[in-house]
């Protein structure tokens, strides 16, 4: 029999015995910074990594798009005054576009490209992005959120979508929130997507507009833009010309004679830029 320092001495050989003799094996990297408490992180305001490289995939492209609008109403209504360039993102943009199938990510990164040139002065357009322009714009012809977007905060045509087609963009945007990790857009343009649904309204779909206005209330909770407008949609009050411009901007505006990027613009074109939201609306 052995004694308790006697036992205590053998597991002591065992274990030593053990870690001499087994296999030695790299040891796991291990960021304990993870492990530390009170650490949350956030995501950096789009305007400080919108205009970065190198890590634009098909994954990636709507969220780059959501946050480039995102920054360029807040530009627009001068939440903020930083800067920002996309010129060397749409050069990726157009090598990475002719690799994809037709989708979702592949619209969204061309509406990136054409929404981008679509605030430059013409004059600086490269003649590579003139002609990635001309070859892919007609897929912002489509209904699409990407296309509704670029024609929202552009001079770029709204184009000539049927009831029907609003409808269907509009229900499968309500779809995806419920959907984890969806496309994202800005709440105020995923708002205005349900809003443009109204034109069931003269159609005589009455019912199917008002369950529209709900959806567009949902995104932004307590707007009373909104709140009014469904008011006297409800009411059999409709009215057609909601302000768009001021839903989504604000009464202030940025410096016009200078576009996002913090570049000199001329006065014809900040006018024509500043214009084309409110035209669309």
């Amino acid at each position: 029999m052995l004694t308790l320092p006697g036992l205590w001495r053998l597991i002591r050989h065992v274990v030593r015995g053990y870690v001499t003799d087994a296999e030695k094996v790299a040891p796991d990297p291990w960021d304990y910074r993870g492990a530390l408490p009170g650490i949350v992180e956030v995501q950096l305001a789009p305007q400080y990594w919108i205009w970065q490289t190198g890590g634009l995939t098909a994954e990636t492209a709507s969220r780059r798009l959501d946050g480039f609008a995102e920054a360029l109403i807040g530009r627009i209504a001068g939440h903020h005054t930083d800067g920002f360039l996309l010129d060397a993102v749409c050069q990726e943009i157009e090598g990475l576009v002719p690799k994809l199938p037709d989708g979702e990510a592949k619209t969204a990164l061309i509406a990136i490209h054409v929404l981008w040139h679509a605030l430059v002065d013409p004059a600086e357009h490269c003649p590579e992005a003139a002609a990635f322009i001309d070859q892919y714009k007609a897929v912002l012809d489509t209904p699409s959120p990407s296309a509704f977007t670029v024609s929202l905060l552009s001079d770029h045509p709204m184009p000539a979508w049927s009831a029907d087609d609003w409808v269907a963009m509009a229900q499968a945007r309500n779809d995806a929130r419920y959907i984890k990790n969806h496309a994202p857009f800005p709440a105020a343009i995923d708002a205005l997507i349900q809003l443009r649904a109204d034109e069931l309204e003269a159609a005589g779909r009455h019912d199917e507009a008002v369950t529209f206005a709900a959806n567009a209330i949902a995104e932004l909770p307590g707007n009373e833009a909104l709140l009014t407008w469904e008011a006297r949609l409800v009411a059999h009050n409709h009215d057609p010309n909601f302000d768009v411009h001021a839903f989504l901007f604000g009464e202030r505006k940025v410096d016009a004679d200078k576009e996002p990027s913090g570049r000199e613009q001329p006065d014809e074109s900040a006018t024509e830029q500043d214009g084309g939201a409110s035209d669309n609306g």
